[in-house]
């Protein structure tokens, strides 16, 4: 009888623990920081809500979600009830709640909290990823069923609270499954305690609690732990593959039930079962289905009746693998999904592949997805044991075989830039998870979004930068760039003539030469050189600037060439300091007129006077002689 009425008990709880795919939305809300003043409903037509802040629900009202709606929390927010929330979902559409983030993790978001005083049906609900109880009350007269909470720091936690009924439900991965602090009078029914650090931690006074027909298996530490609380009940549950099933350090507990309704299964307690009766003394063909010894938890506690066989409601449990890329998580294809039963009687199972034909397997199987396409696909297991229990669940996952693309924007490869150009880059990824560079092979740091590099510290010199994007799948994909970085600032390193310099020739050529290659625009928009009429000759790779007067200067005038600090080299450095170059010309030397010599034809002319004349004299000299007077002649 005993048996049967067991058997009915964890067919509801198989039953119960049977998940389903979540009907899709159509649309998203999002819920910014706010207190709910009015009888509020979250329907199915606007989820999935996401939170951006906390949520309160004043006292006298109510929020109520529909079946099917998915609550995400975009930080670390809570819900806090001090009226009623009213959350019913069903088997074929559970309410969710969990986290936003894209790669979900213990404590993304604070939880459920429920005041005191405060009201609440919730029933087939999912809770995943909450921080210090993914449900926390702090009232009275609470009942839940059909949870699943998962992957939280506490679970389910009671605080001060009497008379909580927790039925039919789920609670696994989490540091503890449940947290009962100072709660009386709760009854812990038809339950999974599974796979947490924890499974049950009674502490400071709760008492005058109720556990039964619970499996509690695969706790990473204990099963079971009573702190400082007394009066509390166990019995009807199988402890399975706990490092340690439980502990009291009261002894003022009772872990079983009384004869002959007996205690729990612990599954590392063998012995005989051939006696029947209170004291176990009674030799009976078969035995009673208890073990003749008690099981010690400790020296003053213990289960006075443990069974000695399994319970008929430890249905089939079905995880993923250790190893095995955890549910609706990315992965690339290639990568093995691990699947694992936990059931002691085991009859069969099989697992489909995006509705495909049903692959047998034992408790465990890895499924090969070399050849899943891009995009998402479903891992449906079914399992039944030889007490006819049955027990069905839909893993997805999301496939991406595409490594990310790394591009460079700005500036181009190769190009001169100075320290703090911005690099901009363009991921090209649907389901980036992070970006990281590299400068010169050494680190790699994160980079933020919007993907730019900063380029601050770098120093002078050819360098290059490697950036590294990998998708949540695991794919990565690489890209090198080359710069040549100049973050010296260029300078005057010579001028002719100097500064102060006199009797410049009125056709003196300034020239100025410059430490860097020099950005011509830069130096010809910031120079001056009033009163002069000139043209630039740049030569020696632009590090060289001549002044090549095309009219002369005028003389004894002071002059000024001058170079303002928005001069730059073509890396875009400014000139240390500006050019401010004066020099003054010769004055004017006054040179006396020379007369100006005689034209050919008077030189000519006198030439034939005077030798007319000196012919002249001649004739007349002859003729004097031919007319000397006879006299003369005696």
């Amino acid at each position: 009888m005993r048996a049967q009425a067991a058997m009915v008990l964890f067919v509801l709880l198989g039953t119960s623990l049977a998940l389903v795919p979540v009907p899709v939305a159509t649309a998203a809300t999002v819920v910014p920081g706010q207190t709910i003043q009015v009888n509020t409903t979250w329907d199915l037509a606007g989820s999935p809500y996401i939170v951006q802040g906390d949520v309160n629900v004043s006292a006298n009202v109510t929020l109520t979600l529909e079946a099917g709606v998915q609550v995400l929390f975009d930080g670390f927010y809570t819900l806090r009830v001090l009226g009623g929330l009213d959350g019913r979902g069903n088997a074929a559409a559970p309410i969710a709640f969990e986290s936003y983030q894209p790669v979900p993790g213990w404590s993304d978001w604070i939880g459920i909290v429920l005041e005191d005083g405060a009201r609440a049906n919730l029933s087939f609900a999912e809770l995943r990823h909450a921080d210090r109880g993914a449900l926390h009350t702090r009232g009275d007269n609470l009942a839940f069923d059909n949870l699943t909470i998962e992957q939280s720091f506490i679970g389910l936690e009671a605080d001060q609270g009497n008379n909580i009924s927790i039925v039919d439900s789920r609670f696994t991965g989490n540091d503890q499954g449940i947290r009962l602090f100072t709660s009386t009078f709760s009854r812990l029914e038809r339950l999974n305690i599974t796979a947490n650090r924890i499974g049950l931690v009674l502490t400071l006074l709760s008492d005058d609690n109720l556990l039964t027909h619970s499996a509690i298996f695969g706790n990473s530490e204990v099963g079971v732990e009573v702190l400082n609380s007394f009066r509390n009940v166990a019995y009807a549950n199988s402890f399975i593959d706990n490092p340690e099933h439980a502990r009291d350090n009261t002894g003022g507990n009772t872990w079983d039930g009384g004869y002959p309704i007996g205690g729990n299964l612990w599954d590392n307690h063998t012995g005989p079962d051939v006696m029947t009766g209170p004291n176990q003394n009674i030799p009976i063909p078969g035995g009673d289905g208890l073990v003749d010894t008690p099981f010690w938890i400790d020296a003053d506690s213990r289960d006075q009746y443990p069974l000695a066989i399994a319970l008929p409601g430890t249905p089939p449990v079905i995880t993923l693998a250790d190893g095995s890329p955890a549910n609706n998580s990315y992965l690339p294809p290639g990568l093995p999904v691990g699947l694992e039963i936990l059931d002691r009687d085991l009859q069969g199972a099989e697992y489909t592949v995006d509705g495909g034909t049903p692959v047998p397997m034992n408790g465990t199987a890895s499924v090969n997805t070399t050849s899943w396409a891009d995009g998402l696909h479903f891992v449906a297991v079914d399992a039944w044991d030889n007490t006819s229990y049955r027990a069905s669940k839909v893993f997805q996952f999301h496939v991406d075989g595409t490594d990310p693309v790394v591009t460079l924007i700005s500036p181009p490869i190769g190009s001169l830039i100075r320290p703090g150009t911005s690099i901009d880059l363009e991921i090209l990824e649907s389901n980036l998870l992070s970006v990281g560079s590299s400068l010169d092979g050494d680190l790699t740091i994160s980079v933020p979004a919007p993907y730019d590099l900063v380029t601050d510290l770098w120093t002078d010199g050819n360098r290059s930068v490697s950036v590294t994007a990998t998708d949540l799948a695991g794919n990565t994909g690489t890209s090198t760039f080359y710069f040549l970085v100049d973050g010296t600032r260029p300078e005057v390193s010579a001028r002719s003539p100097n500064s102060g310099a006199v009797n410049r020739s009125r056709n003196e050529t300034v020239r100025i030469e410059f430490s860097e290659t020099m950005n011509r625009t830069s130096v010809e928009s910031a120079l001056s050189y009033p009163g002069a009429t000139f043209v630039k000759v740049w030569s020696q790779n632009d590090t060289r600037l001549a002044l090549v007067l095309s009219v002369p200067l005028t003389a004894n005038m002071t002059y000024e060439v001058r170079i303002t600090a928005t001069a730059t080299d073509v890396a875009g450095n400014a000139i240390t300091s500006p050019l401010d170059l004066r020099f003054t010309t010769a004055a004017e030397v006054v040179v006396p007129k020379q007369p100006e010599p005689l034209p050919v034809w008077v030189i000519v002319l006198a030439v034939v006077a005077v030798l007319v004349a000196i012919s002249a004299v001649f004739f007349l000299r002859s003729r004097r002689k031919r007319e000397v007077p006879p006299e003369a002649k005696k």
